[in-house]
């Protein structure tokens, strides 16, 4: 079998270089777009899962409403809740940068009290303004503290200003710190912002108003906590566990992914097409090929094995260069993906693609499994 393969099939590859070359790129396209957008709905999703994980902290609960938020005096049936160990209230909202450094780019604001915060998350303050501490510098109406990552990708200083964009209004705030890579300053590839909630309230039109509350609750007894602040809120308010938002985020995404991935098919339906047809071609040329090898002694289960390995052979080449090239599409995909998702879904901001070992071994298995599929039928009939 071992030298059937190399006199037959390696001959046949080099008396048709073009064909088989082509067949080999048009499978690796396949895998290759089929792959970008498995990494891209993958990436979009870990990046949300792991920034809720860095800016809830330490939270068990977590009480919300829609994008209006909820009025702040809710937060004292929650404090007077039996098993609420401690609460912090936030608001929260995504500017778009209009002008300067950073121009176009979108920062994640947390209005934060601080008094509040240190059960839950912890903040370093790595560099400040020269004219006092962060806490002092906090409560300043325009003051806010970017992450060192955001500072570093954009050159924004100590001092520096930032024009920013919500909801239609416009504010000019400026940069009185850094933070250091620390919990939330590690979330949303570092497009955190920190702010004074009261700040934050009165300069985003949010007077009086909350978008989350974080609850740390005793052990064991979050479901019943939660079933008392239930009974206890307006019902359109939702009381749920941090992890439950990365949940509603993928069954949310899961109609738009669904898409993406049955697009992406079709491409695997055009490498299908061209294995078949390139096998069917070549084992219609090489009957004289075959009535040889059948006269000499080869058998017709062996002649199968032969043909079927050399379409699983453009498989596994093609699965290979498929998924190195389908690295390489994920970083324009998940730019236009995390566009589309951020104006129709929620903001997601762009993450680094990586490709890991499940990718590969998943991008090769779909090319031999294609090539396998398409090779049974034309090796059948030759055969």
């Amino acid at each position: 079998m071992k030298h059937l393969f190399r006199l037959v099939t390696f001959r046949m590859v080099f008396l048709s270089p073009l064909q088989s070359a082509l067949t080999l790129l048009g499978v690796s396209l396949g895998v290759a777009v089929f792959v970008a957008i498995l990494i891209t709905n993958r990436s979009i999703l870990t990046t949300y899962t792991r920034s809720v994980e860095l800016l809830t902290g330490k939270a068990t609960l977590t009480v919300t409403s829609d994008e209006r938020g909820f009025n702040e005096e809710s937060i004292r049936a929650v404090r007077g809740t039996e098993g609420v160990l401690a609460s912090s209230p936030i608001v929260e909202t995504a500017a778009l940068i209009k002008e300067g450094k950073g121009r176009g780019d979108v920062l994640w604001i947390l209005g934060v009290d601080l008094l509040e915060e240190d059960p839950f998350r912890h903040y370093e303050a790595s560099v400040i303004d020269p004219d006092g501490d962060p806490f002092s510098l906090l409560t300043r109406p325009d003051t806010l503290f970017v992450t060192e990552r955001f500072a570093r990708r954009h050159g924004v200083s100590v001092g520096d200003s930032l024009m920013l964009s919500v909801n239609h209004l416009t504010r000019r705030l400026i940069v009185r710190g850094l933070l250091g890579p620390i919990g939330p300053a590690l979330a949303e590839e570092g497009n955190i912002a920190l702010m004074d909630i009261a700040s934050a309230q009165w300069i985003f039109g949010k007077v009086g108003r909350l978008d989350r509350i974080d609850l740390l609750t005793s052990p064991g007894g979050i479901e019943e906590v939660a079933s008392r602040l239930r009974a206890k809120l307006p019902s359109s308010i939702s009381i749920d566990r941090p992890e439950s938002r990365s949940r509603q985020v993928e069954r949310m995404l899961s109609a738009f992914q669904l898409n993406l991935t049955a697009l992406s098919s079709i491409s695997l339906f055009v490498a299908f097409f061209l294995i078949y047809n390139t096998l069917s071609f070549s084992l219609a040329r090489r009957r004289r090929e075959i009535g040889l090898l059948r006269t000499i002694g080869a058998t017709e289960r062996e002649l199968f094995h032969l043909y079927l390995s050399e379409g699983i052979g453009f498989g596994l080449l093609g699965g290979i260069f498929g998924v190195a090239l389908g690295y390489l599409f994920a970083h324009g995909a998940l730019e236009v993906v995390s566009t589309t998702v951020t104006s129709l879904y929620l903001w997601i901001p762009r993450e680094r693609v990586t490709l890991n070992l499940q990718v590969l071994i998943e991008g090769i298995g779909i090319g031999v499994g294609v090539a396998l599929f398409a090779s049974l039928l034309p090796v059948r009939s030759a055969t």
